[in-house]
């Protein structure tokens, strides 16, 4: 645990970093430079571009962070994986480049309501190239433990970029075609450090080995077909909501949908720097069958993320009056209700833990992407039933049925075949003080003052969340932390 300890410190500053800059971009630079619907065709653009990127991918990423402990070896040479992932991953992205075009008559009839998305839609090819480099750099980065990179690049850097790039358009010095360009050229420098960085480390070395494209090449492919099928109807259930909303409600619409995901995606912050530090641990521990790591840090880990979580959600919920006074824009006063069905979307989302990433490593992994395929399946009859009459309402109603579906099916699975699963009355309890801390606070009266409002309900919401979560002991790590400091403090003041 200490290796996640301090790896999931880093990231987690990292992190919080990033959305210091990131809620600078989204409350003040998005809404004020920015049109809603230059936002959603922004979205279009990385929409687009990800699931266009998981195509490409056929799982890459998948098999390297299962396989790569198991070709690991002392000279460097891994059996020679790093040239077979470089191989296929060429292959693949011609032959996926190839069916985009093909295809770019039809996705731009589906978008009719998207009324720039012609003259953006081949920066979707670099963009992906980008987005594809990224991923492989960063995971081959990770099964080396030299993950923070990734991290500082893509959560500070290239936001401090957008930020400028924000500014050029709003002086009119660039054109937000020429904004956009910026945007995937800032994605491309995130490449550019990872593969210095992985050449620097001196971990792997370019060999060509025969036998290993001959013996390793169906299987893992096989394996790596399946974990596109997974990952690719992972992320379509993240964006179909989205992309329902644009089909029928046009760019406006999802541009301010997109600015509550924003929003709330400070809830999936712990559990994103938790995982990345985690992930490849854990992979280790299933390789060498050490299923009571595994079944601790699972444990541990959702509990960590559903009181980080629930706190955050409990604190932008109890700030609408300051968020929507920020948003700038009525609109999204009218649809703050939005806002909250998609905080308890990403917190069920959140709180199951590493689940999926855990039913990947098994002989059962199909398990998981048949689960996510009945998913997509209730995403999009939900979006068709709900989305046209209801808007982004019914998206966000959508994206929660689907969380809550696809996370409770395989959170039982994972206990009925390994029994492994990560509640305990601990989550209870905390669900309790949750309800509590919103409860008390939430009936507070609102100052005349938004940032007196913030300060009052935001330091009340804090202390008594926190203080009822080490009056408990909830997490007995903080309770020691907190005595030692203690302590700590009691020794100087005596000397």
């Amino acid at each position: 645990m200490g290796i996640i300890k301090k790896q999931g410190f880093y990231y987690t500053l990292i992190s919080y970093i990033g959305v210091i800059i990131g809620s600078v971009n989204t409350l003040f630079l998005y809404v004020r430079i920015l049109e809603t619907y230059q936002i959603g065709e922004w979205n279009n653009l990385t929409d687009i571009g990800l699931l266009f990127t998981q195509l490409a991918q056929i799982g890459l990423p998948s098999i390297i962070s299962r396989y790569f402990p198991r070709f690991r070896t002392e000279n460097k040479n891994h059996e020679g994986i790093l040239v077979w992932i470089f191989s296929v991953a060429v292959i693949s992205f011609l032959i996926t480049s190839i069916l985009f075009l093909f295809l770019k008559t039809t996705l731009l009839v589906w978008y009719s309501k998207s009324p720039l998305l012609p003259k953006i839609i081949l920066l979707v090819i670099p963009y992906s190239f980008f987005l594809f480099s990224n991923a492989l750099l960063d995971i081959l980065s990770r099964v080396i433990y030299k993950g923070l990179l990734f991290s500082l690049m893509n959560e500070v850097v290239v936001r401090i970029g957008t930020s400028l790039g924000l500014v050029l358009y709003f002086f009119k010095i660039i054109t937000f075609y020429e904004f956009l360009i910026i945007y995937i050229g800032l994605t491309g420098c995130i490449s550019l450090a990872l593969g210095v960085q992985i050449w620097q480390s001196g971990e792997f070395k370019w060999v060509y080995e025969k036998t290993f494209f001959k013996n390793q090449t169906r299987p893992l492919l096989q394996f790596g077909l399946f974990s596109l099928l997974t990952s690719s109807t992972f992320i379509l259930v993240q964006k179909l909501d989205k992309i329902f909303l644009t089909i029928y409600q046009g760019d406006s619409a999802q541009g301010v949908y997109s600015i509550f995901l924003y929003i709330i995606a400070v809830i999936r912050i712990p559990s994103v720097a938790i995982g990345r530090a985690s992930n490849q641990l854990v992979s280790d521990f299933w390789e060498n069958k050490n299923i009571i790591k595994v079944e601790e840090i699972y444990k541990k880990t959702s509990l960590v993320q559903m009181i980080l979580g629930l706190f955050l959600f409990i604190g932008l919920s109890l700030n609408k009056d300051f968020l929507v006074f920020i948003l700038h824009k009525p609109i999204f006063q009218s649809q703050f209700p939005v806002f909250y069905i998609l905080g308890l979307a990403v917190l069920v989302d959140t709180t199951t833990g590493m689940n999926t990433f855990i039913l990947n490593l098994t002989s059962h992994y199909r398990i998981n992407t048949a689960i996510l395929s009945i998913s997509v399946l209730i995403c999009c009859g939900v979006n068709w039933l709900l989305t046209p009459n209801f808007g982004a309402m019914g998206a966000a109603i959508s994206l929660f049925i689907t969380y809550l579906f696809f996370n409770l099916l395989t959170t039982l699975y994972l206990h009925y075949r390994f029994n492994l699963q990560p509640f305990s009355i601990l989550h209870i309890k905390v669900v309790i003080i949750g309800l509590i801390t919103f409860f008390l606070v939430h009936f507070i009266p609102n100052l005349q003052n938004p940032y007196l409002d913030l300060l009052v309900r935001g330091s009340m919401a804090s202390c008594l969340f926190v203080g009822l979560i080490v009056r408990f002991r909830i997490l007995t790590s903080l309770n020691d932390r907190l005595k030692d400091f203690a302590h700590s403090i009691l020794h100087h003041i005596k000397s």
